[in-house]
């Protein structure tokens, strides 16, 4: 069960992404597990190929083997320990890393109608000041500028992130990963189940890692829902990057989370209609047809079919 690169411990699974995959719940479900231990969410360590070396990214990214290392330091020796960092899967650096340190690790990866993926994405990196275009599809209409390193907003965090359709192409990511990592260390989800049917998704990750099932009674929370930005100025001066990394340094750890949700729950609401029409959305799932065929071969599953009818 334990894994050692030298005397330091690290993880023995890893929840890779992609992001908007409802890995926020599920790490809530493991993180309580007794089997388990699962610091925090999103360390980011291995995917430095991501970091931009920017004063905002040094606050979404963990720089240094010992801060990485440190999340670790108290992890009992008797229990699987967990890395869910959604971004691995997008980076072409993390899983070799990881593989150099740990070569028998096992990858958990969450997929999704790309469509839904991209709109969940879009919501999210407006809410966290990385997207200054608030119209979904004309943040997809910039993907040539900024894939060029035009139209970059000012204090962006993961500048990768804001090529959605890189990021949704999921097919060639789970390729990449299929090409480096043997089947038997690979557990794939669909995010549509995990939200039709949370308790047998999160059985089956379980089981994966020859665990026992959940109790009867544990609860689960589907979260990271859409999100809307209500008061976007509001929102810009109190989650500024200089504000956060402050706080960082005054404020002690339980404070700023409740900080954190005031500020959510004074600037942020659920999200209210459809950002498109259903020809709209129709066009734009064909756009990934030969992805979702590839998702599809990789998986063994008609991802098509569940996507274009969800």
């Amino acid at each position: 069960m334990r894994r050692d690169a030298g005397k330091t411990r690290l993880p023995d699974f890893y929840g890779i992404g992609a992001p908007r995959c409802g890995t926020t719940a599920i790490y809530e479900v493991l993180q309580r597990q007794p089997q388990i231990f699962v610091p925090r969410k999103e360390p980011k360590y291995w995917c430095d190929d991501l970091d931009s070396g920017t004063e905002a990214d040094g606050l979404f990214f963990t720089r240094t083997f010992d801060d990485y290392a440190a999340l670790y330091a108290a992890a009992p020796p008797d229990r699987l320990v967990g890395d869910l960092s959604t971004w691995y899967l997008l980076s072409r650096n993390a899983v070799p890393r990881i593989l150099d340190a740990t070569p028998k690790v096992r990858f958990i990866v969450g997929i999704r109608n790309p469509v839904d993926l991209m709109q969940s994405l879009h919501s999210m990196r407006v809410a966290g000041l990385s997207e200054d275009i608030t119209d979904f599809k004309a943040a997809l209409a910039a993907q040539p500028d900024r894939s060029q390193g035009r139209r970059i907003p000012p204090n962006v965090r993961n500048r990768s992130g804001l090529l959605y359709r890189r990021v949704a192409s999921l097919g060639e990511q789970l390729q990449r990963l299929a090409t480096r990592v043997s089947r038997e260390q690979i557990h794939v989800y669909a995010y549509e189940d995990f939200r039709d049917d949370p308790r047998a998704i999160l059985n089956g990750i379980l089981q994966f890692l020859d665990l026992p099932a959940l109790a009867t009674g544990d609860h689960i929370s589907v979260v990271n829902r859409g999100i809307e930005v209500r008061r976007l100025p509001l929102r810009t001066l109190l989650m500024a990057p200089r504000t956060v990394i402050w706080a960082r340094r005054l404020v002690p750890a339980p404070i700023r989370r409740s900080m954190r949700n005031l500020v959510n729950a004074a600037t942020l609401g659920r999200e209210t209609g459809a950002r498109l029409s259903h020809a709209e959305r129709r066009e734009l799932l064909e756009s990934f047809r030969s992805d979702i065929n590839l998702v599809s071969e990789l998986t063994g599953r008609d991802m098509w079919e569940r996507w274009s009818g969800a």
